[in-house]
């Protein structure tokens, strides 16, 4: 009798101290106070901010970026729009993309949870006695499952819920403007023309597709690859979502790339950059997948404002009121976007 009422009050102790338990995007088991209040991004530290901000919860981040190299990482500035203390908070892990944790710096700073991307360095961290979960991107829903979770951790499940009601309003209205359609579908590829590689296939695939477009790198299977020049033009896309200015510029000068219909066709685009960019793993997706279409098919979308859709998305799930300017910077995504024609 002893026996079973020692147990009975193990069990309740968590419940007594305000505990639950969540599984995680890798199915582990993680335990979490009622509320959460202080949180700390080991790996992957961009991406999975973005998802925090995206809660509305930037001020529960206790890491931040030391490293003068990482700082000049054009993103990071639009990361501090969110979390103002980023560049003064002590950073937790390496460079990317090993993002070794500093076991040092964790266990100084006390946390409810810490995230990562990798179910192994997870492991690792709670054999140390870390409290951590895993949020990830493995497959094309991976956005709003990483908000589900989000929603979870935070205990605000009708935050999720708004997202998902978004995201899927944005699709319905894609549909409604390419309702009638008639063309043939237009390709798009999200390429780094600098390095002709691909990065975050799954992510920008799903933009595209969802976009009304058909993505040339579907035949991809691999999260990131490389290309050579024949098989790019052998995709030959319509449109190309390029990673910076700089890209663009090459696209449009290098003789190399003269016979692609986005070049010819001045279809080469600068990918926006807000708390990531759009292209990657972001919750910022939706408003990717706005700015595709209205790349691929600017006649259909010809009344979508995108500056009041970008002001309107953070306000509402960022709890941020932007700047004319700030926003500007977002849409106009690395270096800025080309507006007049070059030489």
């Amino acid at each position: 009798m002893l026996r079973l009422l020692l147990t009975f009050c193990v069990l309740l102790l968590p419940i007594l101290a305000g505990e639950r338990t969540l599984s995680d995007m890798a199915g582990r088991t993680v335990t979490l106070p009622e509320n959460v209040t202080r949180v700390v991004t080991i790996g992957g530290t961009p991406a999975l901010n973005t998802f925090i901000f995206a809660m509305g919860k930037g001020e529960t981040i206790k890491n931040g970026i030391g490293d003068s190299k990482l700082r000049r990482m054009p993103f990071w500035k639009h990361q501090a729009y969110f979390a103002p203390e980023i560049f003064t908070l002590p950073q937790v892990s390496s460079q990317p993309p090993q993002w070794i944790p500093d076991m040092e710096k964790l266990a100084a700073i006390p946390f409810d949870v810490g995230f990562v991307n990798d179910p192994v360095m997870a492991e690792q961290l709670t054999k140390k006695g870390f409290p951590v979960a895993v949020v990830n991107w493995q497959g094309a829903d991976s956005i709003q499952k990483s908000m589900d979770f989000l929603a979870a951790v935070y205990n605000e499940p009708e935050h999720a819920v708004r997202y998902r009601a978004y995201y899927q309003n944005v699709l319905m209205r894609v549909a409604h403007a390419m309702k009638g359609y008639s063309g043939a579908k237009r390709s798009g590829l999200y390429l780094r023309l600098e390095t002709l590689s691909l990065p975050m296939v799954t992510t920008a695939n799903t933009v595209i597709q969802h976009a009304g477009g058909v993505a040339s790198a579907a035949e991809i299977p691999v999260e990131h690859a490389t290309i050579n020049i024949e098989k790019l033009l052998t995709w030959n896309p319509d449109t190309l979502f390029v990673w910076s200015k700089k890209d663009q510029m090459a696209a449009y000068s290098d003789p190399k790339f003269a016979n692609l219909k986005a070049v010819k066709n001045r279809n080469i685009h600068i990918t926006p950059m807000g708390t990531h960019i759009w292209m990657h793993y972001t919750p910022e997706q939706p408003l990717a997948i706005l700015w595709a279409a209205k790349k691929l098919y600017p006649e259909r979308f010809e009344t979508l404002n995108l500056k009041e859709e970008t002001r309107a998305f953070y306000r509402t799930f960022m709890k941020k009121e932007l700047t004319d300017e700030q926003v500007l910077g977002i849409l106009r995504g690395i270096g800025g976007e080309v507006t007049t024609p070059l030489p």
